[in-house]
């Protein structure tokens, strides 16, 4: 959900000599700090909130274009597993992603492959499930 920051300028004419240009740059150097710092704390929340739906992803939140616009099991993803999700890589049972050889997230539970359908799942669920 986006949020949408609007400043409204208004001309306010005071009377001659009523207040001076010195008060009225203090005045408006504090409403833009204002509008800084809170357009910073909402950025800020947004980078705390970027989290992949997969646990044990390591992409940057801090790089948007890692980031996919697109939600998979109606949660947040980064387009690498994104992408993985889209080509049916991740356990059947637990929905755990997994990549090609040479690109693990440090996931530390073995896999176990399917030779039919080519899929893989994690060897602890599979055991549990088939007892």
């Amino acid at each position: 959900m986006k949020k949408i920051l609007t400043l409204e300028i208004v001309e306010v004419n005071y009377p001659a000599n009523s207040i001076t240009d010195e008060q009225v740059d203090t005045e408006t150097n504090s409403i833009s700090k204002s509008v800084q710092k809170g357009a910073q704390v909402a950025d800020n929340k947004r980078r705390k909130a970027r989290q992949c739906f997969n646990q044990y992803c390591q992409t940057d939140p801090e790089n948007p274009n890692l980031w996919s616009k697109t939600r998979v099991t109606g949660k947040m993803s980064c387009k690498v597993c994104e992408e993985a999700w889209k080509n049916q890589q991740y356990c059947y049972f637990c929905k755990q992603i997994y990549l090609e050889e040479g690109e693990a997230f440090n996931d530390p539970k073995p896999w176990i492959g399917c030779d039919s359908c080519e899929r893989w799942v994690i060897q602890a669920i599979y055991l549990n499930l088939a007892n």
